[in-house]
């Protein structure tokens, strides 16, 4: 079993380390930092949506915040709105930013 694994090793890490050096393997790396801050703000605000600010929600569910928290039912509206802006604008910046790390590079 040992023998096996470094032979695997062996083998696959000059083509791991080769395939880091190619331009393919930058342009995805620099796209995903770059999408990165967007995926996170909008997973922050999707989260907070469905456990906090829905009635099914597990926070809502316990604290019962539909009884005593004022405007509850319409505070969804402003993180439904930032979810989408965010998660839905991704795919934009990530064509952009691959264009544009691919214009770079080449």
């Amino acid at each position: 079993m040992w023998l096996d694994e470094q032979r695997l090793i062996q083998r696959l890490v000059p083509r791991l380390l080769r395939f880091r050096q190619t331009n393919f393997y930058r342009i995805i790396q620099r796209t995903l930092m770059l999408t990165f801050p967007f995926i996170l703000i909008g997973t922050f605000s999707q989260i907070i949506q469905l456990t906090v600010l829905t009635k099914t929600g597990f926070i809502a569910s316990i604290f019962h915040l539909s009884k005593w928290v004022p405007y509850y039912r319409y505070l969804h509206y402003p993180f439904d709105s930032l979810t989408t802006l965010t998660l839905n604008g991704v795919a934009v910046v990530a064509a952009f930013g691959a264009a544009k790390y691919h214009a770079k590079l080449n």
